[in-house]
């Protein structure tokens, strides 16, 4: 695995916590000095950190790019410096060379679905689209009209949100919100959002109609692979063959 990917997974959550860390540490810088450990990931990083206090860490970080900024470098190289600049009790060669989790690795703790659990959202604005999902998704008796209104989920411009809200739409008859699923099932082409939401469709003679409807209009602009799926669904081959 890249480097690379790994301090991307790492920084995204410290830079969406508004942690003061320079500019220069975004994904951006880090596509200039990338390096192949094939089993480094975020959690390495966070392990690295715990171990050396955020304040080193941070150090090592600012030193590493300024370091390596611009060129590639091997696995090596790496851990020759980080052996130099940021020594630690961590075993390194442990975590890049051998199989598995190694014992001792830091462990992710958040409060944020606690937080989503604890009732209906006084001010929802600073959430994530993480936060958005499970709040939605836990919603055992959704009040529809009411996350409308407060919310209007139907306008959503984040795709992962509006298709969760449109398939709880057409879980729960929603009907306000139904015309936007056609616009969406033509303006979409992933098959996570796709198959979810011609599924449901399916379950009821009314919601397969209007399926065929939008299938028949959006199916020229999917990729071969959807097309391929959603004809599965929209008209099984057991259909198929006896027409």
């Amino acid at each position: 695995m890249w480097l690379g990917l790994g301090l991307k997974q790492y920084l995204g959550p410290r830079y969406l916590s508004h942690q003061k860390m320079q500019r220069r540490h975004s994904c951006f810088w880090l596509l200039h000095a990338p390096l192949r450990l094939h089993r480094f990931r975020w959690v390495d990083l966070r392990t690295i950190e715990r171990a050396a206090g955020r304040e080193r860490f941070d150090a090592f970080l600012r030193s590493y790019f300024d370091h390596f900024a611009f060129r590639s470098i091997t696995t090596a190289d790496f851990l020759d410096y980080i052996r130099r600049e940021l020594p630690t009790p961590v075993d390194l060669d442990e975590w890049i060379f051998r199989p598995g989790v190694p014992a001792g690795a830091a462990e992710p703790h958040s409060d944020a679905f606690t937080r989503v659990e604890a009732g209906w959202p006084a001010d929802p604005r600073g959430w994530t689209t993480h936060e958005w999902l499970h709040f939605l998704r836990s919603q055992k008796d959704p009040d529809m009209p009411r996350l409308e209104r407060e919310f209007h989920l139907t306008e959503s411009g984040n795709s992962e949100i509006l298709h969760q809200w449109l398939l709880m739409a057409v879980q729960h008859h929603y009907e306000p919100a139904l015309p936007k699923v056609e616009q969406f099932l033509c303006s979409v082409g992933r098959r996570k959002f796709l198959k979810p939401i011609y599924t449901e469709l399916m379950k009821t003679p009314e919601g397969e109609a209007r399926a065929r409807s939008i299938y028949a209009k959006a199916r020229p602009g999917y990729h071969p692979i959807a097309q391929a799926t959603i004809d599965g669904i929209v008209n099984p081959p057991a259909q198929n063959a006896a027409q």
